[in-house]
């Protein structure tokens, strides 16, 4: 059972939800029609990585160091594994190759003086769509890859709040924004039509810190920096269940199993919370980091669990078990801010932290250590 469970890990996803305001001005686009095919380009002969690769430990290898044109702020992978996107505080987006570090794509905003940097990026799981958030603005800027331009797509506007977690639903035509003062706002992006009213609840004042949205796209889960966590039903709005609560301060993170009984996992300072995702029970929690956890992600086939924190540790759990199945340690040094993403076939982690270069790891098969 425990080398079946291992042999799982590159199939996991570590999606990093990141805090973010947003800006743009009005513009829309419809949206180009979707298939089944995916944007990605692949070159005909893959370069060889930036750097050779260096060996940490038995199980961890550096595969790639990516330069940018400024310090790292925010770093996500796309759900499908074969994109990274990359912000600078130059307000420099780049999107890469994951596989071999090629430059994809690359937005620059050193002329708009109505925004400081990016704090956060949504990639839709078809990979067609780009949404990113700003921090000295209220709207979400956002691109259809498939279109050339320097302009984006559409803007979304907010309500004079900064938005500060975004996520798309599994078809890419719905994102979700949580606000500032603790609103959520639903955009269909087919119709450009948004609706947040059902999702306020009176005099909410605490700041909404990630979003996480179902499989099956029916529901969706918001943390807030008061330790809350709301499952909501995406179509109608209605609360599902509205007294979770972390015991350990602000919900850092959230994401939902695709599997299973989809539990929801959250965390909160150094401690990991799973929940029942339909009753709204908490199940088990999770100990074990020293320093505050900031990102966490399901494996695709919902047995495994990784967790990241701010001193560059990775672990890996066990999710039918509840136990801790691996540790690695990524970064030398401790610090806040860390940006860390892990692809959806568990090989693949990417560590950012304000500086100029982002560092890509590859994870061997556990059985072949």
């Amino acid at each position: 059972m425990e080398s079946e469970t291992r042999k799982t890990l590159f199939s996991i996803l570590f999606g990093l939800i990141v805090l973010g305001a947003v800006a743009g001005v009005g513009l829309w686009i419809s949206p180009p029609p979707r298939t089944n095919e995916t944007v990605t380009e692949q070159p005909e002969t893959p370069p060889p990585p930036t750097t050779p690769p260096t060996e940490q430990g038995e199980t961890v290898a550096l595969e790639n160091t990516l330069e940018l044109e400024g310090l790292s702020n925010v770093v996500a992978i796309s759900p499908l594994g074969n994109i990274l996107a990359s912000a600078s505080d130059a307000r420099k987006i780049k999107l890469w190759n994951l596989d071999t570090g090629t430059e994809l794509r690359s937005f620059s905003f050193e002329d708009r003086e109505d925004i400081s940097r990016v704090t956060s990026i949504a990639i839709s799981k078809d990979e067609r769509t780009l949404a990113i958030g700003w921090l000295g603005n209220d709207a979400i800027d956002v691109w259809y890859l498939e279109l050339d331009g320097t302009e984006p797509s559409q803007t979304l506007p907010g309500q004079n709040y900064n938005a500060t977690s975004i996520a798309f639903d599994p078809e890419g035509n719905v994102l979700v924004r949580g606000n500032s003062n603790g609103t959520i706002q639903v955009w269909n992006l087919i119709q450009g039509t948004s609706r947040n009213a059902q999702f306020s609840e009176g005099e909410v004042s605490h700041r909404v810190t990630s979003l996480a949205i179902s499989p099956d796209g029916q529901t969706f889960a918001s943390g807030s920096n008061d330790g809350k966590i709301k499952i909501w039903n995406l179509e109608t709005g209605e609360a599902l269940h509205s007294n979770l609560k972390e015991d350990s301060g602000s919900v850092t993170s959230l994401t939902i199993s695709p599997k299973g009984q989809t539990p929801l996992v959250s965390s909160s300072d150094k401690t990991i919370t799973i929940w029942n995702l339909n009753s709204g029970e908490p199940k088990k929690r999770l100990t074990g980091h020293s320093s505050e956890i900031g990102s966490v992600a399901t494996s695709e086939n919902g047995q495994l669990l990784a967790s990241g924190d701010n001193d560059g540790i990775v672990k890996i759990w066990d999710l039918n078990t509840e136990e801790l199945l691996e540790t690695y340690k990524l970064l030398d040094y401790s610090g806040e801010s860390i940006n860390l993403a892990i692809s959806s076939n568990g090989q693949t982690i990417v560590v950012g932290r304000d500086l100029i270069t982002i560092k890509i790891w590859r994870i061997p098969e556990l059985d072949n250590k």
